[in-house]
């Protein structure tokens, strides 16, 4: 999650949503999923927490619909495709907006470095026709 606001900490307040699919362990450590989910409060992400698995602990789920919470998102659990495909809908319904990206060119010219041997062999050509490659009249 801390990874996810990471790339999201430079777009609009507000419209940064992760979408968190999770059997409910912490398998990072650090920071803790509700530090991590206060730090997304910050940043105004929400946060949409999403059970896969059928037998989360009372725990796991605890710590899941905190963090959708803190974020102002939503816990959900998956338990089957179908299930995970209404959710998804769901989801996208609340959080759809529409947005514009200025496209960016970056270029650089390579021609550089075959112009400068070009214009070497050039040089080297014309002397050596002035100077040992004389032509016989």
């Amino acid at each position: 999650m801390a990874l996810s606001e990471e790339h999201l900490k430079d777009l609009t307040r507000g419209s940064g949503v992760i979408v968190l699919f999770t059997d409910g362990g912490n398998n990072t450590g650090s920071p803790d999923p509700i530090k991590a989910a206060e730090i997304a409060r910050a940043l105004a992400i929400r946060v949409y927490t999403i059970g896969v698995i059928p037998s989360l602990s009372a725990r796991e789920e605890d710590v899941l619909q905190r963090i959708a919470s803190i974020t102002g998102g939503r816990f959900y659990r998956a338990t089957e495709p179908a299930a995970l495909a209404g959710i998804m809908d769901a989801i996208v319904r609340v959080e759809k907006a529409i947005r514009y990206l200025p496209e960016v060119l970056t270029y650089r010219e390579h021609y550089v470095f075959l112009l400068i041997p070009a214009t070497v062999l050039l040089l080297l050509e014309l002397v050596l026709r002035v100077a040992w490659l004389r032509r016989l009249p």
